[in-house]
């Protein structure tokens, strides 16, 4: 009987945020949406359109001068800010993992546009499906608030691009880490 209830209870909870998919054909990357989160990317002109087919010519061009190419603006709960899932990526420029690490743990340091910034969980690597990534958390607020904000922030490599995966929520109000950490599970990277 235990038995049972476990198997009702996993097959439930494993449905409860695999109804929906987002994914971007333009840059082979897919990731789970949780039940009753929308996309939201409002006016946002650095978005890639996810059905959007560019040639290698023309995805080159986007990063050209070096820049964040957004994904999605942002993944949320219907009329809600926090908590909210964006993903986007940039050029990998640094063949050597060990190497990219340093180079993300250096530029954390430099951090100074976010209010009471500070890192809960170094740069530390981990495996997730077979694949290497950088994980940390940093809290801050922004202008004008008190309200923390905390950032969790998976980073992985894939052929020429780094895939940034952030994860935003308020901890004194929802913590979302435990749906974080399963949805990192559902990403696909072809």
């Amino acid at each position: 009987m235990k038995q049972k209830i476990f198997y009702t209870l996993l097959i439930c909870f494993n449905l409860s945020f695999a109804q929906e998919r987002f994914e971007s054909k333009t840059f082979g990357f897919s990731i789970d949406i949780p039940e009753g989160w929308v996309i939201d990317n409002g006016d946002d002109v650095t978005i890639v359109p996810p059905d959007t087919i560019l040639s290698e010519a023309e995805k080159d061009d986007l990063f050209k001068d070096g820049y964040l190419v957004s994904l999605v603006h942002s993944i949320k709960p219907h009329n809600r800010i926090y908590p909210h899932m964006t993903f986007s990526m940039v050029l990998n420029i640094i063949d050597d993992f060990d190497i990219f690490k340093k180079e993300v743990t250096s530029g954390l340091k430099k951090v100074d546009y976010y209010d009471n910034f500070k890192i809960l969980v170094e740069p530390t690597e981990i495996i997730i499906n077979n694949n290497k990534y950088l994980y940390l958390i940093m809290t801050y607020t922004t202008e004008n608030s008190d309200q923390v904000i905390r950032n969790t922030v998976y980073l992985t490599r894939y052929k020429k691009y780094v895939y940034q995966m952030e994860f935003l929520d308020i901890p004194s109000e929802d913590d979302y880490s435990k749906l974080y950490s399963e949805l990192i599970k559902t990403v696909k990277i072809e």
